[in-house]
């Protein structure tokens, strides 16, 4: 169904007016008298479809709608990689602050203003600190990688949140005499397959002291995807910048309707990106033991290429809220039951290379307090979560 979403919303669309042509070309009698009933069938399908769904959306949902037509093809900050199945455009403005949309949310959240840096990433406060590839030699430098839990930022109170950021602001608030910087090199979406090849061709270049790696659930739906391969051939494709997504971006006229927007919402490449890039037809009763086998090789190639080069890893298990996930949703307790699968491979990984690790999974209290959804983190989350690493991070900067 998710495959042909974009045009089964588009023929909708498009029926608002098919619909009124078509009763013209059926009716008989004076052009002005068809032309005057097929305005006011058009009317009444628009009216009848918005007063239905603003009252579905006040009684369910309660959803803010907005379409934001200033995202045109040329403001999309994503593009493709011949690696990778995207990446994030340098230095970009790519977010303006907006309220977060979370579900239940304990606390009043907003995404803040972001750009991306030199290299791509959001790193620093406002995500455009560089990354200078010639590193000062007086500076230790931690590279953070992982998924959209580690380049998750949050804004609460005026106050900008991600884990990275946290962490660097608690060593030196408690290490002031060492230049130590923390980078943040997580992205949205990306596996351990595109996190391996973004460690091999950009962090690795970085000349980092150390890598606090945090990874997790985002290989799964690999896993589950039929005709399984181990480069993720069968579940990934690069991004397609001539998507029907992105063109109906483009040509779509802004109109003031909520049901309109609404279907608009979900035509946005911007709220699917992960939908642009990924191919192969889901079975969630297939056996997820290939997949993890290569979840475990390419960590155990990041931990081998650390011990090579002489940088410092921290390995951590993934935390997950399954407060948040409905027992009634079984897709999603079958991915909270593999996350635990994953862990158990970090943490046996962590022992056969020696790797330091932190066992976050278990030293965060699942609750409404430290997550937004079932795996993402509030800022009282990232709060925890950094707090956990510096106790780690803390040993090697003693020394």
């Amino acid at each position: 169904m998710k495959k042909y979403k974009t045009i089964i919303i588009l023929i909708f669309l498009l029926s608002y007016i098919l619909i009124p042509i078509s009763l013209f070309c059926l009716l008989e009698g004076k052009i002005i008298t068809r032309l005057l009933y097929s305005l006011l069938i058009f009317l009444a399908l628009v009216l009848v479809s918005e007063f239905i769904f603003n009252i579905l959306n006040n009684k369910f949902f309660n959803k803010k709608l907005k379409f934001d037509k200033s995202f045109r093809k040329d403001d999309i900050y994503f593009t493709s990689h011949p690696y990778l199945p995207y990446e994030m455009k340098k230095n970009m403005s790519f977010t303006n602050k907006a309220k977060a949309n979370y579900k239940n949310l304990k606390f009043d959240y907003y995404f803040p203003s972001l750009s991306t840096n030199n290299l791509g990433f959001a790193n620093g406060i406002d995500g455009s600190r560089e990354v200078k590839i010639q590193k000062e030699k007086d500076i230790f430098r931690i590279n953070c990688l992982g998924g959209s839990t580690t380049g998750n930022y949050l804004e609460y109170k005026d106050v900008v949140y991600s884990y990275p950021l946290l962490l660097e602001k608690l060593i030196h608030d408690n290490n002031g005499d060492k230049k130590v910087e923390v980078n943040n090199f997580g992205q949205g979406g990306y596996n351990s397959a595109e996190v391996l090849i973004n460690f091999l061709f950009k962090v690795l270049h970085t000349n980092p002291d150390m890598i606090i790696l945090y990874i997790g659930y985002n290989d799964i739906r690999s896993y589950l995807t039929k005709n399984f391969k181990n480069d993720y051939s069968h579940f990934r494709k690069n991004i397609d910048l001539s998507n029907l997504g992105f063109f109906l971006n483009n040509h779509l006229p802004n109109i003031n309707l909520n049901f309109y927007k609404y279907l608009l919402q979900k035509l946005s490449v911007r709220n699917s990106l992960l939908d642009v890039v990924s191919k192969g037809e889901l079975d969630v009763n297939q056996n997820p033991k290939k997949g993890l086998q290569v979840f475990k090789n390419n960590l155990e190639s990041i931990i081998t290429i650390c011990k090579a080069k002489n940088i410092t890893l921290i390995l951590s298990s993934f935390c997950k809220n399954e407060n948040k996930v409905d027992n009634e949703n079984f897709l999603g307790q079958k991915f909270l039951e593999i996350v635990d699968q994953e862990n158990k491979i970090i943490k046996e990984l962590s022992k056969k290379h020696n790797c330091d690790f932190v066992d976050n999974e278990n030293l965060i209290e699942k609750n409404d307090e430290n997550f937004v959804d079932s795996i993402h983190f509030s800022h009282l989350g990232m709060e925890k979560i950094a707090k956990n690493f510096f106790k780690k991070v803390k040993i090697y900067l003693d020394h």
